[in-house]
């Protein structure tokens, strides 16, 4: 009970080792620890401070899940991976979060519900978000985006309610299915840079707050539902001009657009791409 402190000779933290330990509140770590594995500290809900070591390069699944009253995560410069569901509803994680320059891997659901941080940093040369990474963060305002990025996926930022603008950095190739779904905050103009490929399902529905879509690119594939239920897009909405049909109720429900400027050779409008769009 009370603090944990991990001994010198110990390197790695085995297997839902702290499992359910109610009563931890402070743990810190030996500067030989490198590994924390799977579940070792799961559900630790009154666990509010860890003290994490320069040689950490390695935080399992579920690892951290559920430790409900951490209050800050200064995560190690050492640090590789972070696997999936690692920090899953520590909700109490305030301001901040910088995920440092060496983490190359983000596993699924890693942040999600952890719904008090307010900006994400995020490394430089990361090429990849994971399904649902940081879904539910309902107070994340903003994110500062890798250069390196390219991808993307499901739902990575789904209900991040409190998201003010979001840059998409030129190398981004693919956003998957609901990667901003339900991002209800995001206002201004959303740019999308002609590296952009794929814009997938759902991929920013109910953004009802945006003003203005700028396509830089010449073609996109769009998913069904796209932009549906961006309700506040106004204005002309210039379809990118090598687009020769759209997705069914890719803008439906965005009922603030005045013109919409199609491509000369554009194809057959799909009665459902604007549907209730009056």
């Amino acid at each position: 009970t009370g603090e944990i402190r991990i001994p010198e000779n110990v390197s790695k933290i085995e297997e839902v080792t702290f499992f359910c330990c109610y009563n931890i509140t402070s743990l810190i770590l030996s500067s030989q620890v490198t590994e924390i594995e799977r579940s070792a500290f799961y559900e630790c809900s009154s666990l509010t401070t860890i003290s994490f070591n320069s040689n950490l390069s390695t935080i399992g699944e579920s690892a951290f899940s559920g430790c409900s009253s951490v209050r800050a995560l200064d995560l190690p410069i050492n640090l590789t991976t972070i696997g999936s569901n690692a920090f899953y509803e520590c909700s109490s994680v305030k301001g901040e979060l910088v995920l440092k320059e060496n983490v190359s891997s983000i596993g699924e659901s890693a942040f999600q519900y952890c719904s008090s941080i307010t900006k994400l940093t995020l490394p430089e040369e990361l090429s990849e978000l994971s399904n649902s990474a940081f879904a539910n963060c309902n107070n994340l305002r903003e994110i500062s985006f890798g250069s390196y990025l390219t991808k993307i996926n499901e739902n990575c930022f789904y209900k991040c309610h409190s998201l003010l603008t979001v840059n998409i950095p030129q190398n981004v190739t693919t956003i998957e299915d609901g990667a901003f779904d339900d991002c209800i905050g995001m206002t201004g103009t959303l740019v999308l840079p002609n590296t952009t490929k794929t814009i997938g399902n759902c991929c920013f529905r109910n953004c009802n707050s945006l003003k203005k879509i700028e396509f830089k690119g010449d073609y996109y594939e769009f998913g069904q539902s796209a932009f549906s239920n961006c309700s506040s897009l106004e204005g002309t909405l210039t379809i990118p001009e090598k687009n020769k049909q759209l997705s069914d109720y890719c803008f439906e429900f965005c009922s603030k657009i005045s013109d919409i400027a199609f491509p000369e050779d554009f194809g057959t409008i799909n009665p459902y791409a604007f549907r209730s769009c009056s």
